[in-house]
């Protein structure tokens, strides 16, 4: 019966949120847990465990496990709020945006070696985005940035506006492959965030219920956590980018047809096509002049009539 409760569970949250999500803030709570239970004793936990009923003990433990799916869901709508944080999107205080200037700058002067050196470009192009302008002052969010500009400064399709309504028909199977990768980039960014608040909140608890050189194994080990889930991050966010720039290269025609439009028939005519769609959605109509007849609607063939299909001599004439 547990098993298959957990299973049907499982299928509903989903990969994403158990692993990337629900399993990381188990282990961080559990370790802020081990070190109460430490500065407590274990002899006396688990006679003080062993006290309760056994009522009360699974009331405890129900108690604790809804306790994690809540606080799992909680971080799981904070994500993109540290993803954007790990990306450079930083607050506008004096002294964050001091640093964000500078280590932008550093990444464009890296950014104008790359585009200029053919060597180089060849290694380190998937880590910027193409245009000087775009580049952000963090490795992971230049990473995301290359995948967000890169739909526009190929088709003039603006990424953010059109990947909700593209994601729904891209293929199952690729839809999946691309999910995995979604899920792989959540899990390294909720590992670094987790690994700066244990180096702090285990910190400060470790030094007040243990010792202090627990406190420091605590910091020290959760700022290397952070560390490594950092370079992980980037990692897997240049799959995530990669499968992106794939589903706008290969599968952007399938949203054309989900609309009952026609397809471009050349490269002018593809990128008028997402301007107007890209006013219409953003503006409620196309733009004037011509702008409607570039949305590409297709044409109804005409019901045959002297006009569009005069008779011929010799040749039968058109049944009324």
């Amino acid at each position: 019966m547990l098993t298959g409760t957990l299973e049907k569970l499982g299928g509903q949250l989903g990969r994403r949120f158990l692993i990337a999500v629900w399993l990381p803030n188990l282990l961080f709570w559990g370790g802020l847990t081990a070190l109460a239970v430490t500065g407590w004793g274990w002899t006396e936990a688990a006679r003080w465990w062993h006290e309760r009923s056994t009522e009360a003990r699974a009331a405890m433990a129900l108690g604790a496990f809804t306790a994690s799916l809540l606080i799992g869901s909680v971080w799981s709508a904070r994500l993109p709020a540290l993803v954007r944080l790990l990306a450079g999107y930083w607050p506008g205080l004096p002294g964050l945006a001091r640093l964000r200037r500078r280590r932008a700058g550093r990444y464009r002067r890296r950014h104008g070696t790359v585009v200029t050196d053919p060597r180089v470009f060849a290694r380190e192009a998937p880590y910027y985005p193409s245009a000087a302008e775009d580049v952000m002052p963090t490795r992971f969010g230049n990473v995301l940035r290359s995948a967000e500009t890169h739909p526009y400064d190929r088709y003039g399709i603006d990424a953010v506006l059109v990947w909700p309504r593209l994601y729904p028909v891209l293929p199952q199977r690729f839809a999946a492959q691309l999910a995995v990768a979604a899920s792989d980039v959540d899990l390294m960014v909720t590992l670094c965030g987790l690994g700066v608040l244990f180096a702090g909140g285990g910190g400060v608890l470790a030094a007040a219920v243990v010792s202090w050189y627990a406190a420091l194994l605590c910091c020290g080990g959760g700022l290397l956590l952070a560390w490594i889930a950092y370079r992980g991050a980037v990692q897997t966010a240049l799959a995530y980018a990669a499968m992106v720039k794939s589903a706008f290269d290969v599968h952007r025609g399938r949203l054309i047809d989900a609309m009952g439009l026609e397809r471009p028939v050349s490269w002018k005519t593809e990128l008028d096509q997402w301007r107007q769609l890209g006013h219409v959605w953003l503006q409620g109509t196309p733009e004037d002049g011509p702008g409607a007849g570039k949305l590409r609607y297709p044409e109804r063939p005409c019901p045959p009539c002297p006009v569009c299909h005069p008779v011929r001599s010799g040749s039968p004439s058109p049944t009324p």
